[in-house]
Order: structure tokens, then sequence, then C-alpha cells
């Protein structure tokens, strides 16, 4: 399989793709496409708090008596320690 990537603007959800590649693309119907972007940052914190409500819901009905915080999953100090 040969691979290419470029950047491209996506207009009324289409895709132009660069004249270099048209060619030799010519009009394939074995094409993958994957498409890569990133969330404005407001998005991103928004759907982390949401997963974070539904992480904590989780373990509030939960009848694990091991207690979770995220202090303690991000906590790194153990970890570091138990490398050398």
């Amino acid at each position: 399989m040969y691979a290419v990537e470029f950047n491209a603007i996506s207009k009324d959800g289409v895709i132009v793709i660069p004249q270099e590649y048209r060619d030799e693309l010519g009009n394939r119907e074995d094409i993958r496409l994957v498409v890569m972007y990133d969330l404005p940052v407001n998005n991103y914190a928004d759907k982390m708090n949401k997963e974070i409500e539904t992480l904590e819901k989780l373990f509030l009905n939960s009848n694990n008596e091991i207690t979770a915080t995220k202090e303690l999953a991000i906590n790194t100090d153990g970890m570091i320690n138990d490398i050398s």
C-alpha cells in the first residue's frame, strides 16, 4: 500500500486532492482516506469534563472499596521511584 500525506481545506464536505497526486490517483475505487483534525481547546475541555463526570458517577455507583481520585491518578512521584 502506498501512502501520501497532505494538508487540505474541506469545503461543503469536499476535500480537494492536490494536483501532484491527481494524475496518479485518477479515478481509483480503492482509495482509503484518514482524516485527522484538532479540536478547539474549549471543545476538548468540555469533552474531558463530561468524561470525568461520567467516571465520577461510575465510582459513586460502584461497590468497590478502593478509593480513586484524580489526584492519585495523575501523581507520578511513586512511578519515578519505581524506575530506578
